[in-house]
């Protein structure tokens, strides 16, 4: 019988009747006396307090009572728990079933539930181990990117190189162009000055005509053998600058075609190099997102252990509180049944008087 203990706001009980030292002194005194213990002789001593009372005295002094079958009061207790003391343990024994197939039944479901989530678990410790060998094959597949692009630029530092060399060749070839020109002029300068000096001695053969028509012959003849090897150095010099001119011509031709092949070129390695940085972008989001991916997994999977595992301790303390349950009624029944012991053999004696 459960007794409710009075709240903060209830009314001040009464002060106690008796004392445990007037519950103890009646002990002693039954004790002379040869007297049985128990509630009913210590209140008859007494004269006062209430029978639960002295019964809660009595076990706080560790005291054995014994029950006597004169006892009016333990006769009507024991037929008026009688029945409600089999139901009770018809009860408790149906609680007890209840409970501990539930409690089974329960167990069973959280053993289920935490197969499922430990098959879930190494399912995503399985995709966990799939993406980080993926994220390394990508770390694997960007430093040979990178490796290229090295490669890439070092052939474009070389394409510079050669173009910064054939520009050279080219200012080489444009000053060898400059002093042919030079040689041209003064060539024709000497030419004119030559032609000056003719026109003199034309002009001093003829007033002289008369005079050294001999050495007029013989100075128009020098004048024309010197025309004609002027003549024919001339041709030669128009002859060599026109090669000269064809040369320049094929050399910037060519040139201009390697410069376009190299422009080609690096246009294709610019592209080439564009495309890869966007790879190597790509790549790098790619590794960013499975990294985060990961991360994601990873604290679910934490989260979800957390979970299972606050679950599994909750399990556990309903279970150990189950158990404490059971083993309380365990010894509540075993309680009433030593009391319904003891209280049978004097009814039964009171039935059968001849025996």
């Amino acid at each position: 019988m459960t007794v409710n203990k009075p709240h903060s706001g209830d009314k001040m009980a009464r002060p106690a009747s008796i004392t445990q030292e007037d519950v103890r002194a009646a002990v002693t005194a039954l004790e002379e006396n040869g007297k049985p213990i128990n509630p009913y002789q210590v209140r008859k001593l007494l004269s006062k307090g209430s029978i639960a009372k002295i019964a809660y005295y009595l076990k706080a002094l560790g005291v054995d009572v014994v029950y006597e079958t004169d006892d009016p009061l333990t006769s009507r207790l024991a037929l008026l728990l009688r029945p409600a003391a089999l139901e009770l343990e018809e009860q408790t024994d149906e609680r007890i079933r209840i409970e501990t197939e539930q409690l089974r039944n329960d167990i069973h479901e959280r053993d289920v539930a935490l197969a499922d989530l430990e098959s879930r678990l190494e399912k995503k410790q399985s995709q966990l181990k799939i993406q980080e060998k993926r994220l390394s094959q990508a770390t694997v597949d960007g430093d040979w990117l990178r490796s290229e692009k090295q490669l890439l630029e070092v052939k474009v530092a070389r394409l510079d190189a050669a173009h910064k060399g054939q520009a050279k060749q080219l200012e080489v070839q444009s000053d060898q162009i400059a002093y042919l020109k030079e040689k041209n002029v003064e060539a024709q300068s000497e030419f004119q000055s030559t032609l000056s000096e003719h026109r003199k001695v034309v002009r001093t053969i003829r007033e002289d005509h008369h005079k050294a028509i001999d050495e007029h012959k013989a100075a128009v003849a020098s004048v024309t053998e010197k025309l004609r090897e002027l003549s024919q150095n001339n041709d030669l010099t128009v002859f060599e600058n026109h090669k000269l001119q064809t040369e320049v011509a094929k050399l910037t031709g060519d040139h201009r075609i390697a410069i376009q092949n190299a422009e080609t070129k690096i246009e294709l390695l610019q592209n080439e190099q564009c495309r890869l940085g966007e790879e190597n972008q790509k790549l790098s989001a790619q590794c960013s997102a499975l990294m985060q991916e990961k991360d994601a997994q990873a604290q679910k999977c934490q989260v979800e252990f957390q979970a299972l595992e606050r679950e599994l301790v909750a399990v556990v303390s309903d279970r150990r509180r189950l158990l404490s349950d059971n083993a309380k009624l365990t010894s509540d029944l075993d309680f009433l049944r030593a009391l319904i012991s003891k209280f049978e053999i004097p009814l039964a004696a009171k039935e059968n008087p001849d025996s």
